[in-house]
């Protein structure tokens, strides 16, 4: 229907409206204020009064005043114009997410809070606001049923101890097990899968890469390969652990993850244990309770809490650590085989469960192999290819330079060679084999200096020269293990 003037209120009780007490008197209270008197409408004995100076009232503010005085038994009261009841204040809980606009609730209907300010759930229907953090700190959630927090982010950066899982990549390295630097089997005390070490402890063993079927569905995120240590002549305390460079990044409650199969030691289980190593010069290394491990023939999940020992007051020296290690248990003497293949071997922060811990994270082969050449760097070449390029520095010596893919974690000691000196050559127009094999010079953590040997080699003395390989099992290799 048509209307003339404001747009009419769809709903509503009824307009306010005054009712006085008449008496003997021309001058009344109202209950509200308004402009002039064409704000309401005055009804005295059920006749609407005219409105207007010289006519029945006026009207200022709160004041009302009558042409003529009334009488105290007239009637009289005053309706409010354009004050719908239900219209201007809801009802309480009578307005739903359909009548409220969007964008509707501004800054200034907000309660009082700082620029910076959090607003959280503290229960089921009980948001709670969080004062605005230090400068520099990290909202750190603790979980269901718990609080978030703000957290201090150390010098070093935000770590696993102080964080969530890194987004980019995980904190283990290789825990997928596809960078093997070294080859594929190995039968002595050492590391052989990148990041892995085999401690024998008088047992006799095989580390060896195993290979997944294609579409397995046993171990999820369908890795490639996975790490077997079969034991054939068992003593306590053998096994394979993993060194987690600077104990100083890793306190707190973490989880450790993996999958599992094979035969347990002696019948019984195996043990799993991290361990603090305050590094050289530091404090008193310091060791978790041990766990259980216990296999079956079946590729299983496991799921381990570790509450690692505050490092405060604690002197660390240099090359510390935390290790973890899986072995055959102390005390326990037996020489009966076991085995253990270990797959997707992950670490989080925090407490978790079977059920709430993280899917693992897997790595591509191209950055898991630069974390790991972090720590060893192996260059092999084809029969025929090249180390390097340099210098002949003298009659006997050619200088060649190898540059490393990424900063080592300490400037290594020494260099590793394969096979005899018919395996590398000196080369420069032709070739001339080397009478030894390739020693170390010099290094830095992001190069080195390599000597191929030639007595006598006739070629001038400063000629451009490349260090090559003439064999395909030769190759260079550098370690800044743990």
């Amino acid at each position: 229907m048509p209307y003339i003037g404001n747009i009419p209120a769809e709903k509503y009780a009824a307009f306010n409206v005054q009712y006085f007490t008449t008496s003997a008197t021309a001058t009344y209270t109202l209950d509200r204020a308004v402009a002039n008197e064409l704000d309401i409408r005055l009804v005295i004995n059920n006749v609407i009064q005219e409105p207007g100076a010289g006519k029945a009232y006026t009207a200022a503010g709160t004041t009302l005043t009558l042409s003529a005085a009334t009488a105290g038994s007239d009637t009289m009261y005053a309706v409010y114009i354009g004050k719908a009841v239900q219209t201007v204040n809801p009802g309480a809980g009578s307005v739903g997410t359909t009548a409220l606009a969007d964008n509707a609730v501004t800054n200034a209907k907000l309660a009082d809070a700082t620029q910076g300010d959090v607003i959280y759930y503290a229960a089921a229907g009980a948001p709670a606001q969080l004062s605005a953090g230090t400068n520099g700190h990290f909202l750190k959630t603790q979980g269901a049923g718990a609080n978030p927090v703000w957290a201090a982010v150390p010098d070093s950066g935000i770590t696993f101890a102080e964080a969530q899982r890194p987004t980019a990549r995980p904190i283990m390295i290789n825990g997928n097990f596809e960078a093997w630097q070294r080859g594929t089997s190995f039968t002595s005390a050492g590391y052989t899968c990148d990041r892995w070490y085999q401690d024998l402890s008088g047992a006799t063993a095989t580390v060896s890469r195993q290979t997944f079927t294609v579409g397995q569905s046993d171990v999820p995120s369908n890795p490639k390969y996975h790490l077997r240590q079969a034991v054939s002549t068992a003593n306590n305390n053998c096994g394979v652990f993993y060194r987690h460079e600077d104990v100083t990044t890793v306190t707190g409650n973490i989880t450790i993850s993996f999958y599992a199969k094979g035969t347990n030691p002696n019948g019984g289980n195996l043990h799993i244990i991290t361990k603090q190593d305050f590094g050289s010069g530091g404090s008193t290394a310091v060791e978790t309770a041990t766990q259980n491990l216990t296999l079956s023939g079946s590729w299983q999940r496991f799921v381990f809490n570790f509450s690692l020992a505050s490092i405060s007051g604690k002197t660390v020296g240099s090359s510390s650590y935390l290790q973890m290690l899986i072995k055959q248990p102390d005390g326990d003497s037996s020489t009966n085989a076991w085995q253990l293949d270990l797959a997707n071997f992950q670490v989080e922060v925090g407490t978790y469960t079977t059920s709430t811990i993280p899917p693992f994270q897997q790595e591509t082969l191209g950055s898991n192999l630069v974390r790991c050449q972090r720590y060893y760097y192996r260059i092999g070449a084809a029969d025929g290819g090249y180390f390097g390029s340099g210098n002949i520095d003298g009659s006997n010596d050619a200088q060649i330079l190898v540059q490393f893919p990424c900063v080592m974690r300490t400037s290594p000691s020494a260099i590793e060679t394969n096979g005899t000196a018919a395996h590398y050559a000196i080369r420069t127009t032709f070739n001339t084999t080397c009478d030894s094999v390739p020693v170390f010079s010099n290094t830095d953590l992001d190069k080195a200096m390599v000597i191929f040997k030639k007595s006598s080699h006739g070629i001038t003395n400063g000629a451009a020269a490349f260090g090559r390989s003439q064999n395909n099992t030769a190759y260079l290799a550098w370690s800044a293990e743990l």
